[in-house]
């Protein structure tokens, strides 16, 4: 039986930064969640499948225990971080640092994200 398509959670506070990536990346096929927040509980509803999370620095900031929280959380196939300033190189391996523009090319990573499976 094949496993469920990864699905993308975007967390980014600035409106027109999440509007134009959600609307670059659903386009190119991709299957989307928007959420204000972490805690969001329908989060839950999709832990059997793979999902990236896109974040932006206010989302990671605000998240009890920042990047290495994340990085641990076993939802999370890969994180995609969205800043100016990126984590210590090699101390994350799933983690995706980009900084706001060269956000649009994320969607030359979904081709990878296909093979993502749950665990990581």
């Amino acid at each position: 039986m094949a496993s469920a398509p990864f699905l993308l959670v975007v967390i980014v506070s600035e409106t027109g930064l999440r509007t134009t990536l959600v609307a670059r990346l659903s386009m190119a096929g991709a299957d989307m969640l928007t959420a204000d927040n972490l805690s969001d509980p329908r989060l839950a509803r999709y832990g059997s499948r793979p999902m990236v999370l896109i974040a932006d620095e206010a989302a990671v900031s605000s998240h009890e225990g920042g990047v290495a929280a994340l990085a641990a959380d076993p939802r999370w196939a890969r994180l995609v971080l969205i800043s100016p300033e990126a984590p210590p190189a090699g101390k994350y391996p799933h983690l995706v640092h980009i900084e706001r523009a060269g956000a649009a090319a994320l969607e030359a990573l979904l081709p990878e994200w296909q093979t993502l499976d749950a665990a990581r």
